[in-house]
């Protein structure tokens, strides 16, 4: 096998990795499109991205979401509170209340999780 086969080969399977690990993310992490009227920032948006497609969302599922590519030097865990909060004030707007479950994480009543999928163009999962 060549020299230039195999980089061609290896740079074939790099571009199939990139689209398996966007895919990958986009199914854990969800959809982070809301609709603009929001005026969400990117992580709020990522958070209600991920509200929006499970039916249930840890704190760790979220902070993985905000801050996968920050490895070496992530902030703590708690940041995911404070985003939550200041993305609840936000939604009140629009009449979302998004819920907490104690010792879990957060999520939208099945009724609110339904009209927000249909604000932002979405199915919703079950």
């Amino acid at each position: 096998m060549s020299e230039a086969h195999s980089l061609r080969v290896a740079l074939e399977e790099n571009d199939r990795l990139r689209a398996e690990l966007h895919d990958l993310k986009k199914t854990f992490f969800g959809d982070a499109s809301v609709p603009p009227e929001w005026r969400l920032t990117t992580s709020e948006a990522k958070i209600m991205g991920l509200l929006i497609a499970r039916p249930e969302v840890a704190k760790e599922q979220l902070f993985a979401a905000l801050y996968s590519d920050r490895i070496g030097d992530p902030p703590d865990i708690l940041i995911v509170s404070v985003f939550v909060c200041n993305l609840r004030k936000k939604m009140q707007a629009h009449d979302i209340d998004i819920k907490t479950r104690w010792g879990i994480g957060f999520y939208l009543d099945p009724a609110t999780r339904a009209r927000c999928a249909a604000m932002s163009g979405r199915q919703v999962a079950a």
